[in-house]
């Protein structure tokens, strides 16, 4: 699965009560109801609603720019901070131990315990850091996606006259 560009655009999905009804844009096109319209995110744009022994109506539109969001991006990083340390923390312990026990049972040497260097520890919380930030920006990106996909609905209700 790749990494989709966020849609500049979107559809205007629009209805009507009662079905029918003419759709005339500022932007120049017309249809009438129900009907799609692909406009650019950001625009703005005036929608009259108008059919023979209704009242006519106006509607307003700017479909807003999706920015993706950071959240699970940030969230993620700080758990994978944590996880980083926490493992390199355990994998140093778990290769002193096991590396103690060879020698202690092997050759009966007594071994002073190794401190894990901050380096180590670091090299643990950034890894672990950018890989989880990484999973958590993709799930922000598909977010944004599917939420730039989404039509926008306009529905109108006309009054008869």
């Amino acid at each position: 699965m790749g990494c989709s560009a966020i849609p500049t655009d979107v559809t205007l999905s629009i209805g009507s009560t009662p079905n029918g009804i003419l759709v005339a844009s500022s932007q120049g096109w017309d249809c009438t109801t129900p009907c799609e319209m692909t406009v650019e995110r950001g625009s703005e744009l005036e929608l009259e609603f108008t059919a023979e022994g209704f009242n006519s109506s106006s509607v307003s539109v700017a479909p807003p720019i999706i920015k993706q969001k950071r959240r699970t991006t940030y969230i993620a990083a700080g758990v994978g901070a944590v996880v980083g340390y926490e493992a390199s923390r355990v994998a140093h312990e778990l290769s002193e131990a096991i590396v103690g026990a060879l020698f202690l049972g092997l050759f009966n040497v007594d071994l002073e315990p190794e401190v894990a260097s901050t380096s180590d520890h670091l090299y643990g919380v950034v890894s672990f850091a950018a890989a989880f930030g990484a999973i958590g920006y993709l799930i922000d990106r598909r977010n944004a996606v599917q939420q730039a996909k989404k039509p926008e609905v306009i529905q109108v209700e006309l009054n008869p006259l």
